[in-house]
């Protein structure tokens, strides 16, 4: 369960190039989620579906990029601190349960 969500925006601040971390509280995992805008019709993101499932795409897939802002970097370091130290606890229980 994820307890904490963080979102970056784009430095072109397009909302479809936003970053969403969601952190979880217990173990500290970090989920990282993007947005792939593709403005097909139906019948075309079909296709793309179909070519995706049958294994007949693109051999480097589908991406998008976000510009991550330097006023950002603080923002990141803090995410990754949280849940390095959420990860520390979660670990250092684990461990002390497998303890003998």
């Amino acid at each position: 369960m994820t307890d904490q969500v963080e979102h970056l925006d784009c430095r072109c601040q397009d909302f479809r190039h936003s970053i969403r971390f969601d952190i979880e509280d217990d173990t500290g995992y970090i989920y990282l989620s993007t947005h792939i805008d593709q403005c097909y019709p139906w019948y075309k993101r079909l296709w793309i579906a179909l070519r995706y499932v049958f294994k007949r795409d693109a051999i480097n897939g589908q991406y998008d990029v976000t510009f991550i802002k330097y006023e950002d970097y603080d923002r990141i370091r803090d995410i990754l601190r949280r849940s390095e130290i959420a990860s520390a606890a979660y670990f250092s229980r684990l461990r002390e349960q497998l303890a003998p």
